[in-house]
């Protein structure tokens, strides 16, 4: 028998379609817990040390509820030397799934663009950073 969730007065929710929907039926949308990002996941790429992740939040991420809602974000990812962790150098949010995808692309072209050097956006060391204080 499938959980039910009470709707949360608060919770602004959209499937990605941009249709409202409630809190019962984001989870139910999510799945289980193995297979959670395959609704979620608009798209995915690498390149170099760098993850560019574009994904459905479904919970309304325009907080001010003045306009169309915010249901997508892109970000860029540096995937760590130690491959278990990850640092966010960028974020940007969409209201549907064309301009995710969009947003998507020029993020990766902005990875692809001679003039952004990957050191720029790496996070230093502290090490690094001990040493450009000497």
């Amino acid at each position: 028998m499938a959980r039910k969730y009470p709707d949360l007065p608060d919770m602004d929710i959209y499937d990605r379609e941009g249709n409202k929907i409630s809190f019962q039926q984001y989870v139910e949308l999510l799945g289980d817990s193995k297979n959670w990002m395959d609704y979620r996941r608009v798209a995915f790429d690498q390149y170099g040390d760098f993850d560019v992740s574009t994904i459905w939040l479904g919970i309304n991420h325009n907080w001010s509820h003045e306009g169309d809602p915010v249901i997508f974000e892109t970000m860029i990812f540096v995937r760590m030397p130690d491959d278990e962790d990850r640092s966010s150098v960028y974020c940007r949010r969409y209201t549907n799934e064309q301009e995710a995808l969009e947003g998507h692309k020029e993020a990766l072209e902005t990875l692809k663009t001679p003039h952004i050097i990957e050191s720029q956006l790496t996070p230093i060391t502290e090490e690094e950073a001990e040493n450009e204080d000497e």
